[in-house]
């Protein structure tokens, strides 16, 4: 068995929030990590493999308004506001853009399964799955407790979730780690015993590194 690889983990570093000077001040502190790689998922990274034993697979993952209720949610992110897709749909009503959120939600679950089973197909130890959004309920997280209905719809992934949850059950040997980001709060979460999620902490203007994973 070989040497085990170190990997740093990074989420919603906001880099747009720090002036030139913050920034090569934390591009130093990343050097300085104990890590041969970063992992960052809010530009999700993606390659083939790590080692022999362990596959990066990287997805977006977006918010589809099917956990919470979206229905009587006033929440209005920038996300409809800044990203030209949601942006077109919302300007037709709300369930325009729910329709929006799904069908680039669904496009990424459906990705995903398929690179999860021909990723499987070479038999590693572990698959290590990079999404922006959480994919559960109980790993999106605010103030120390589960995020309210109202918020739900907007910052979890119930298509990346069921998608995991069947790709976990049907490889049970292979050990699924799943990192996240997106709601700035700190989280794990074991739905089964062959998968952890972890979502990482983050605040504006405030960039770290969320913490070193081994494989």
């Amino acid at each position: 068995m070989g040497a085990k690889m170190k990997l740093a983990w990074l989420t919603d570093i906001h880099l747009n929030f720090l002036d030139e000077d913050a920034r090569n001040s934390f591009y130093q502190d990343i050097l300085k990590l104990p890590c041969e790689a970063l992992l960052i998922t809010g530009d999700v990274a993606e390659a083939p493999s790590l080692t022999n034993q362990t596959i990066l697979l990287g997805h977006d993952g977006w918010a589809d308004g099917r956990l919470g209720d979206y229905t009587n949610s006033r929440v209005s992110l920038n996300d409809s506001r800044m990203i030209h897709d949601l942006f077109e749909a919302k300007m037709y009503g709300n369930f325009k853009l729910l329709d929006k959120m799904q069908e680039l939600a669904d496009a990424d679950a459906v990705q995903l399964l398929r690179d999860i089973k021909q990723a499987a197909e070479l038999k590693p130890k572990k698959i290590i799955v990079l999404t922006h959004v959480p994919p559960f309920r109980e790993a999106c997280q605010h103030l120390g407790g589960i995020s309210g209905d109202d918020w739900l719809p907007y910052f979890a992934s119930k298509a990346i979730g069921d998608v995991l949850i069947y790709a976990a059950e049907s490889y049970r040997d292979i050990e699924f780690l799943v990192l996240c980001g997106h709601t700035h709060s700190d989280a794990v979460y074991e739905p089964l015993d062959n998968m952890k999620v972890k979502a990482g902490g983050a605040e504006y203007g405030r960039p770290g590194v969320q913490g070193v994973v081994e494989v």
